[in-house]
């Protein structure tokens, strides 16, 4: 795991087909990360001023969000565990982060290659969107529909999440 934990990025490189690797290396996220990762550990940015002025970083944060389809996920979600990743570097566990991530549309395998790799990434899958989901040919046209349509739907995963997930929670 702790190898997991300082390359999140390279484990999903490897986790996403060829199609997703070649987007994956286009991102910004993804540059930043591989170029803080050879800096010494004193000229990392800290993640707070209290980090740099010597403070344990206690930070807790819970993350609510919503991935529809894999084409999104490996283009939004799965950059933004990662950088959440190598930000927390070691502090990344269940005590101080975690993602609350409802889905609609995923390969099973996405999800269990990133369950396998960053336990503190918790899905909830919401088959009854499925149908839901843009089946049109003209990319054009398919942007507009999520548009229109998977705001709602997002909107009403975030309001499970938060009444059925986060309320209940003492710890958050």
């Amino acid at each position: 795991v702790t190898a997991v934990v300082h390359r999140p990025l390279e484990v999903l490189m490897a986790a996403a087909s060829e199609d997703y690797q070649e987007l994956l290396q286009a991102l910004p996220a993804l540059r930043r990360a591989q170029l803080a990762q050879q800096l010494p550990p004193a000229l990392r940015a800290p993640l707070s001023l209290a980090a740099a002025n010597g403070a344990a970083t206690r930070h807790r944060m819970v993350i609510l969000t919503s991935c529809m389809e894999d084409h999104y996920f490996w283009t939004y979600c799965g950059p933004l565990f990662s950088s959440i990743a190598e930000v927390f570097r070691e502090s990344v566990d269940a005590q101080w982060v975690r993602a609350l991530v409802a889905t609609a549309g995923l390969e099973d395998s996405t999800l269990e290659a990133v369950t396998l790799v960053m336990p503190w990434v918790e899905f909830a899958p919401f088959q009854e969107h499925e149908e839901k989901l843009s089946s049109h040919d003209d990319p054009t046209e398919g942007e507009n529909y999520r548009r229109l349509t998977y705001q709602s739907l997002k909107l009403q995963q975030y309001v499970w999440l938060w009444q059925t997930r986060i309320l209940p929670d003492k710890n958050v």
